[in-house]
């Protein structure tokens, strides 16, 4: 079943609602490097709109996977032992994450990226684009 709110945005077609969340996606970023913690219910690779979000949170979950906490030196040497730090941004992109972050509430951070991925999953099957 589709959320209300959900459901509302995409029968109006309100891309407005349909929350572009790279500032968000970079804020959970940041705060996951910034305090080497990870939300209770952490978003999936899969769910950050840009490539590069993509492979830095997975390069943060290999790290946490492995009981290490993620911070930028070890999330930059993730990436470049993957040979995926230019795909992340490079090493400045990847600093850019820590400006403007907010530690305060990563769990919220998480949903909001994973509420996000949902509703362009459903705006790709309103537009008959599969999922």
């Amino acid at each position: 079943m589709i959320p209300e709110r959900y459901a509302a945005a995409l029968y109006r077609g309100d891309e407005d609602l349909l929350p572009a969340t790279r500032k968000v996606e970079s804020a959970l970023l940041g705060a996951a490097m910034t305090v080497g913690q990870m939300p209770k219910e952490p978003p999936r690779p899969e769910d950050f709109s840009s490539e590069a979000h993509r492979f830095t949170w997975a390069a943060i979950q290999a790290l946490w996977a492995r009981g290490e906490e993620p911070s930028l030196t070890l999330v930059d040497y993730e990436l470049s032992k993957a040979g995926n730090l230019d795909r992340a941004g490079g090493p400045g992109f990847l600093a850019a994450h820590l400006d403007s972050t907010d530690c305060s509430d990563i769990d919220l951070y998480g949903r909001l990226v994973r509420e996000a991925a949902d509703m362009r999953r459903l705006r790709r099957l309103k537009q008959g684009v599969g999922v």
